[in-house]
């Protein structure tokens, strides 16, 4: 590993110093961010133009130059990668490296100072070795980093572009994971069915590897009846993106009441009306899901019978709260 020398300066910073310097001499100096996603200090996506650009123009007899990140002040460096560039009096570029900030470990002073030499426009290490064109990975060079990048802990860029149609009778579900440099894990779906309107909440239905962009749900049967509303979120570890845009997709409540003998559902509550939707997978696998909603409060008894009538198994009974409700049946 390649060791650069440290000193204490600001939270961290970026130090050149300038030799063969000469009167009269004008350079202009540029830290600009070149990756297309960059963090806070928090870790959070930065979405303006904070943290993109700082400048540094030094005239002789000065001869050093200082590209800094402070907590709390967004005009210095971030976490992201930057162009630091030299140019002249004109605007033409000199020389430039890059500088990879890409890392959720922060240390005060974490400070890396290099050299620019004016004769042959050449950015090298203090222990030497020219930088030009190249990247410079902070936890590399900076001691109170080393060794490796940390970056568990950046928010993702959220998914864009979702939308759903009717697949050979299910919801189809594809979304862009975006072309932007970010840092995510896990895609996960979300869905929320109502009747009418817009669902109250939205629950967790799948946690999909990292490049996945597109969701079968045969949970559902698509049709007319009900509403199934879906966004989906990348997740880098435990943090969460931004959700996607929402979409929905018409869906059939099946009632299993009307439709299926084998399984029962009464309530002791007269002003309440039940819905019993159809159980997933089916036909019965040993384990199956069996879903109903509650339009109040209710004190209720849920039973599974066989084909000749008889009860096999007493799955829920007692006062449930209004809304839907999913109870595991294994055979």
């Amino acid at each position: 590993m390649l060791q650069a020398q440290e000193s204490i300066l600001y939270d961290g910073e970026l130090r050149i110093h300038i030799l063969n310097s000469y009167s009269g001499l004008q350079l202009n100096f540029e830290a600009t961010i070149v990756s297309s996603s960059h963090w806070d200090f928090g870790h959070n996506l930065v979405s303006n133009s904070d943290y993109t650009y700082q400048q540094s123009i030094v005239t002789y007899p000065n001869t050093n130059v200082y590209f800094n990140w402070e907590i709390g002040n967004t005009y210095g460096m971030g976490k992201g990668l930057y162009q630091i560039t030299v140019r002249n009096t004109v605007g033409n570029v000199l020389a430039y490296f890059y500088y990879n900030t890409r890392t959720t470990k922060h240390c005060s002073s974490a400070d890396l100072e290099i050299n620019y030499n004016v004769s042959n426009s050449v950015f090298s290490l203090i222990s030497g070795g020219t930088i030009n064109n190249q990247t410079l990975d902070i936890w590399n060079y900076v001691d109170c980093m080393c060794c490796d990048p940390e970056i568990n802990l950046f928010e993702p860029q959220a998914p864009t572009n979702l939308f759903v149609y009717s697949s050979c009778g299910h919801p189809q579900l594809y979304w862009n994971n975006n072309a932007q440099e970010d840092y995510w894990t896990n895609v996960d779906v979300y869905r929320g069915e109502v009747y009418s309107g817009y669902p109250s909440s939205f629950s967790l239905i799948a946690s999909l590897p990292q490049n996945t962009t597109s969701y079968y749900d045969t949970r559902y049967t698509t049709g007319s009846g009900a509403v199934a509303y879906y966004k989906v979120c990348k997740r880098n570890v435990e943090r969460n993106s931004a959700f996607s845009n929402v979409v929905n997709i018409s869906i059939i409540p099946q009632k299993i009441v009307e439709e299926n003998p084998s399984l029962s559902m009464e309530t002791e509550s007269e002003k309440s009306k039940t819905a019993l939707f159809q159980n997933y997978p089916n036909p019965f696998n040993p384990t199956t899901e069996i879903t109903f909603e509650l339009t109040e409060n209710s004190i209720i008894h849920l039973e599974v019978f066989d084909i000749l009538g008889r009860k096999v198994e007493t799955l829920a009974e007692g006062y449930f709260n209004k809304g839907i409700h999913r109870i595991i049946f294994n055979r």
